[in-house]
């Protein structure tokens, strides 16, 4: 499995409000439909003060391919579709801001720790 995380900032002059309706109204629903294996695609949006610098959210993409993300990628979307998504994006994110990291997910139950103690 490939999990991929983008970093993304709106586009200068939107509120948080109109970045979020464009891309969970629009955006979201033609990613959904034009990347193929797609298993899981989260949308976090930051919710907390505006600094300026951090992203306004932090989306999750998961694939049932195996790594190299290089090779897979293709597998992923055509040109055609990137450029497609790329047009909409232009439109509430700030692309040059745009982080994308290839990540291994480890996750834990709460319970699966144990308390540390001290002698």
């Amino acid at each position: 499995m490939i999990k991929v995380v983008l970093l993304v900032r709106r586009r200068p002059g939107l509120s948080r409000e109109e970045f979020r309706a464009h891309y969970e109204g629009t955006h979201a629903p033609l990613a959904a439909r034009s990347l193929a294996h797609l298993s899981g695609y989260t949308r976090n949006f930051v919710t907390g003060p505006d600094n300026g610098a951090d992203p306004d959210c932090i989306t999750e993409f998961w694939y049932e391919l195996e790594p190299p993300w290089s090779q897979a990628r293709e597998l992923v979307a055509d040109d055609a579709i990137r450029a497609m998504l790329a047009v909409d994006e232009a439109r509430f994110m700030d692309r040059g801001s745009m982080r994308t990291l290839i990540v291994e997910e480890c996750a834990s139950a709460p319970s699966e720790f144990s308390r540390a103690t001290t002698a």
